[in-house]
């Protein structure tokens, strides 16, 4: 009996360990993933950006929360918080202040928002390159599972460069949100595209 009660405080001892092992392999793991940082942005063209967006239309959904940074070419940074309900944006919210339903349409950073602010930047790449250094150069990463934006990077010009950052921070699905809000934009997954405030405020060319 005594041989066989050492024999499994032995075999608890030797678990535990294995299982302590396991922790710190997890935890070094975890580590290892979070220095290697955010996947890289890969250059956009017109083809990624319609592949996302049929992505988002067919996985997607109608009914989530969106937190995003924008960080316009010298600028302070400004995040928005909005609400997306049945597709429409129902909630906007600027730097913890809520946004009047007259200054609706000209915050719409939902997932449709940010493809059109893409779209219309895929313009400038018919802009000629400065000897052999593109004038503007155009860098996004798209969600793989719902095609959504995650971030958008934008530099203009080769010297003194101009850079727009577009940074979503947090992304919530909820299908109860918001059941009987009311609507504040026209924006609908499957609407169609309008043009941004944001493309307009780091127009091109920088003045």
């Amino acid at each position: 009996m005594c041989a066989t009660n050492e024999g499994m405080r032995g075999g608890r001892t030797t678990g535990a360990r294995v299982a302590g092992a396991w922790r710190a392999a997890a935890v070094l793991l975890l580590a290892g993933c979070s220095a290697l940082g955010p996947p890289p942005m890969a250059p956009l063209t017109a083809a990624r950006l319609e592949t996302a967006r049929q992505r988002w239309e067919a996985q997607g959904s109608d009914f989530y929360r969106l937190v995003v940074r924008v960080r316009p070419p010298r600028a302070k940074p400004t995040v928005y918080a909005v609400e997306v309900a049945r597709g429409a944006v129902v909630k906007i919210e600027r730097d913890g202040q809520s946004v009047a339903p007259e200054d609706a349409e000209h915050s719409d950073y939902s997932v449709p928002g940010l493809f059109e602010l893409l779209r219309q930047d895929l313009r400038w790449n018919a802009v000629d390159p400065v000897g052999n250094v593109p004038a503007i150069d155009l860098r996004a990463y798209f969600e793989p599972g719902t095609g959504r934006l995650v971030r958008y990077r934008r530099t203009v010009g080769t010297g003194r460069r101009r850079v727009l950052m577009v940074e979503v921070l947090a992304y919530e699905p909820s299908p109860s949100l918001h059941a009987g809000a009311v609507r504040l934009t026209s924006s609908r997954r499957g609407g169609a595209w309008r043009a941004l405030p944001l493309a307009r405020l780091c127009a091109w060319p920088p003045g």
